[in-house]
C-alpha cells in the first residue's frame, strides 16, 4: 500500500484510491456502488472509514505484495508516460 491507513479517519475517494496502489478514482468508485468496498455517502460523496478499509482488507503475499478486497488484489501500477497531442482535432477544425 502506498501509505499508513488510520482507523479513526474518513477518507475520500481520491485517498482511497492512492492508499490503494494509485486506482483510478472510477475504480474506488465502482467498488463502493458495488459493495465490494465498504463506504458512506454523504451528500453527493463518498467517504471511507479507515477502519472499514483496514478490516475489507488483508495484505496479499501469494500474488506478489498488495491489498486484497474481496476478489480483487490491488497492486501498485507504474505510471505510463503521457501521449503528447498529435494531429488535429477534427472539432476544432469543423470536420
Amino acid at each position: 500500500m502506498a501509505g499508513e491507513i488510520l482507523a479513526d479517519k474518513l477518507y475520500t475517494v481520491e485517498e482511497v484510491a492512492e492508499l490503494l496502489g494509485g486506482l483510478h478514482r472510477r475504480t474506488v468508485w465502482r467498488m463502493l456502488s458495488r459493495g465490494e468496498l465498504p463506504g458512506r455517502k454523504i451528500g453527493r460523496r463518498w467517504y471511507v472509514r479507515g477502519s472499514d478499509l483496514l478490516a475489507a482488507g488483508t495484505e496479499d503475499t501469494e500474488e506478489g505484495g498488495g491489498l486484497r478486497i474481496g476478489p480483487v488484489v490491488v497492486k501498485r501500477q507504474e505510471q505510463k508516460p503521457k501521449k503528447k497531442a498529435g494531429g488535429v482535432n477534427p472539432r476544432v477544425i469543423g470536420l
